[in-house]
Order: C-alpha cells, then structure tokens, then sequence
C-alpha cells in the first residue's frame, strides 16, 4: 500500500514539473525497467518504443509547430547553436572551464541567462576535459553496474537536454545507493 502511495505520489509530482524531458525520462526509465524485468523480446520492445514515440509525437505536432512561440522548445535550440561560441573562447577557457558561477552563463542562447543543458553546463563549468571525465564515470557506471543505475542515469542524459545541473545531489544520492544495493547483493550470493 505504501509502494503504491509513493509511486501515485511521485508520478503527480512529475506531472507537476510540465518538463516535457521529465515526461519522456521517465517513460524511457519505466519502459526500460519493464523490459528488464518482465524479460520481454527485443523485438516486441522495439517496436513498443518506437510505437509510442511515434504517437507522442504524432500528438505533440498535431497541436503544434516549430513556428510556435513554444519558449522552451526554441530556447533549447537556441543553447545548442551558441557552442559555435566555442571558437571565441580561450584554449584554457575550452579545455578546464570557467567554474560553476560563470560557467552555467557562458554557453547561452543570450546574454545572462543560463544554459539549460546538462552538456552546454558541463562545457562552461569544467571545460572539455571535464566533460570528458564526467562521460567517463558515467560510462564506467553504465558498464560495471545494475540496469537499475543505468535506468537513473538515462533518465538524468534524456532530462539533462533541457535542464538537470550536473552536480544534483539526488542523482548523485540516488546512484551511490544503488550501488550500495548492488554491492551487498553480491556480497550475498558470495
């Protein structure tokens, strides 16, 4: 019964966000727990995927467009043209960054907003280097651990294409417990 309150509870507070990233995060992070674990074909889990995104998308455009005023849409448009900007910048301000209090405003769709994309965030913060290591961890997580941490870090790429800080301490919290999880399982079955 609590199981139940908490996942009703969760899932109302998604709908709450109005992200649409969140939306499809989650979906991908359900959808691919429910692969997982109820062991369905590839095939059939495929076309299931492709099947919905092809109706959430059929929906989407029906009742709307890219001539929409659609803000947010447009404004993650805008973010990714400005890493043109990267040409502009120092080698040193590329490779390593410009710190977490500038860094989130460098790569903008304009002057003084905040980039909203894990990518253009991480490109400011800690520069390219950077980048590059935190793909590294994410991609020795992905390869050495539980589907359930790649779950939550699907989730965290798919939302971080409109907003997720690369520093949130939920993502952070949410895979070192896993892995804890993950580790005395093992230490079980030894």
């Amino acid at each position: 019964m609590f199981r139940k309150f908490v996942f009703l509870y969760s899932i109302a507070l998604l709908i709450l966000t109005f992200s649409r990233s969140a939306y499809i995060g989650a979906f991908l992070f359900y959808f691919s727990s429910y692969v997982y674990y109820k062991k369905l074909p590839i095939k059939i889990a495929i076309l299931l995927f492709f099947g919905v995104a092809i109706l959430y998308f059929t929906y989407y455009f029906s009742y709307n467009s890219f001539s929409t005023n659609d803000v947010s849409l447009s404004s993650k448009f805008e973010i990714f043209k400005s890493l043109a900007l990267i040409n502009t910048y120092e080698l040193l301000v590329v490779l390593f960054g410009v710190g977490f209090e500038v860094g989130g405003y460098l790569y903008s769709f304009r002057d003084g907003a905040y980039a909203h994309a894990l990518l253009t965030l991480l490109l400011g913060e800690v520069g390219v280097i950077g980048f590059i290591i935190y793909g590294l961890i994410l991609g020795v997580l992905i390869t050495k651990n539980s589907r359930e941490i790649n779950g939550i870090i699907l989730t965290m790429l798919i939302c971080g294409l409109s907003l997720v800080y690369p520093w949130d301490s939920i993502y952070i919290y949410s895979v070192s417990i896993l892995l804890v999880k993950s580790r005395l399982k093992v230490q079980e079955n030894v």
